[in-house]
């Protein structure tokens, strides 16, 4: 967990901790860490507040942006 800006090694973090999880490839937002299951109802998504475009540099790389920005959105849904 982070306190006063240092990493501590801890078993569990409760509410209003911020921790650091690592080594979790499959994880994704929205789902749920914990020994028991979650009774709190999913957030719902928000309207992006800011939006733009990318465009690679050079057409050849276009299926390398987009592939990018494919992993990008597995990794976090509310991007579009």
């Amino acid at each position: 967990t982070i306190y006063q800006g240092r990493e501590i090694n801890v078993d569990e973090v409760g509410a209003n901790d911020i921790a650091i999880v690592e080594d979790m490839e499959d994880f994704r937002i929205g789902d749920y860490l914990g020994a028991e299951p979650c009774l709190i109802q999913g957030l719902s998504h928000q309207h992006p507040a800011l939006k733009s475009s990318v465009r690679p540099d050079k057409p050849e790389e276009r299926s390398k942006v987009i592939s990018a920005l494919n992993t990008l959105w597995i990794e976090d849904p509310s991007l579009s």
